[in-house]
């Protein structure tokens, strides 16, 4: 991929978040359904059938197991299909993924999530790849937590019209919930043997996952390593009673899930409002909020885990626009931060991301902030708690932007 085609898709993705259909999802790897099965090209349809027989067996068995696990149970139980890679669909917050803009950017098509086990909300049906013999240790696990994953859509059901906020922070609860209860599965129902094979190929799955984009792997750690702490905390001070109280306040802002303390407290991002721009014959297109979330999937791929959480730590609110000209896309995001010192360590982080993700050249003053250029164009400037974030794989089209916001920036 060539640079102005790399830094497109990632301005794209800093203006778009991946979320579910309903109210929220993740985008996972492809992972071995079986660890003994033969060659694909050697299985008879004869084989496809038992194996079929086999995990419809297990399937009608870990539902009940599921419900005793959450402690809820299905009004109406969840199909299940037998599926290709093609049929595993990505889940999306409507309106804020644009797939066609990626793949003309050249990104390429967002594609199939690769899940091995899936609930598909708009059809409440769980969705397996086909298999070649029984569930292994690792698919049963998986399919307890979709299980549970459906049994919080059908108890805890997202209520009036949500923003991209208050979508991930749906979603987060929803996975934690999912994710805890697996692993609650595992440690209850599983032999140490199951435990052990269960183990063996959650490494070859996490080995897939290194080499997918870090906004991706961003998004994978929702459930397993970001909502459990809040899931885990909620049923610390009041069980599962009040997890399940916490669907009718859920997290509103991905900001919530990372910091239980900002759920307990019902934190509320600040409102931000751009400055009056100078006109340059430019179209305003799609804008919002992009979160705690996604700013920490900015900079998975160029930031250490504890200078990520340095640089993302203390995001108080923002607003993003994405700028449209016939040379391309740009995007300005001007974030307001809980204090002067974490937004010089947002400016210090979306720096060096500059240096990384675009392959841009040292930054050179300019008025406030810094200039990183090359083919494309970064700006960054911090001014008291805000910071002001400018990118476009054009240099041309990134300094249009970037004009609008003098002489504050």
């Amino acid at each position: 991929m060539k640079f102005g085609q790399k830094a497109a898709a990632w301005l794209v993705l800093g203006a778009a978040i991946f979320s579910a259909c309903g109210d929220g999802a993740t985008t996972t790897t492809s992972a071995p359904l079986i660890t003994s099965a033969p060659p694909a090209s050697t299985t008879t349809t004869l084989q496809v059938a038992e194996a079929k027989a086999l995990v419809e067996t297990q399937f009608a068995e870990l539902i009940g197991t599921a419900e005793k696990v959450r402690g809820l149970t299905f009004s109406q139980t969840p199909t299940l299909v037998f599926v290709n890679d093609d049929e595993m669909h990505t889940r999306v917050i409507p309106g804020t993924l644009r797939v066609e803009l990626l793949d003309g950017m050249g990104f390429g098509n967002v594609g199939p999530t690769g899940h091995i086990v899936q609930y598909q909300v708009d059809r409440n049906r769980i969705a397996i790849l086909t298999p070649r013999t029984e569930l292994t240790p690792f698919a049963r696990a998986e399919l307890i937590g979709e299980l549970v994953f459906a049994l919080t859509y059908e108890h805890f059901p997202a209520v009036g019209e949500l923003s991209d906020e208050e979508q991930i922070g749906l979603l987060g609860l929803r996975l934690g919930d999912a994710a805890f209860h697996r692993d609650a599965y595992v440690d209850e129902y599983l032999t140490s043997t199951e435990r052990f094979a269960l183990q063996l190929e959650s490494v070859r799955q996490h080995e897939k996952e290194l080499i997918l984009p870090g906004f991706v792997r961003t998004f994978e750690q929702i459930g397993d390593e970001v909502a459990q702490v809040l899931v885990k905390d909620l049923i610390a001070r009041g069980g599962v009673a009040g997890l399940n109280e916490a669907y009718e306040r859920p997290p509103s802002t991905a900001e919530q899930l990372f910091h239980p303390e900002s759920y307990r407290l019902n934190t509320k991002p600040v409102v931000v409002s751009l400055p009056e721009t100078v006109g340059s014959g430019m179209l305003a297109g799609e804008s919002g909020t992009m979160g705690e979330l996604w700013i920490r999937s900015f900079f998975n791929d160029s930031l250490a885990e504890g200078e990520m959480l340095q640089a993302t730590t203390g995001w108080a609110g923002d607003t993003y626009t994405v700028w449209t000209r016939r040379e391309g896309l740009a995007l300005s995001t001007l974030f307001v931060m809980d204090s002067k010192q974490d937004a010089v360590e947002l400016r210090d982080g979306l720096s060096h991301w500059a240096l990384n993700a675009f392959a841009l050249a040292a930054g050179r003053s300019d008025h406030k902030g810094v200039v990183f250029e090359g083919d494309g164009y970064v700006y960054v400037a911090q001014v008291d708690d805000e910071v002001l974030f400018v990118a476009s794989p054009d240099r041309t089209l990134g300094e249009k932007v970037r004009e609008q916001f003098w002489p504050r920036y």
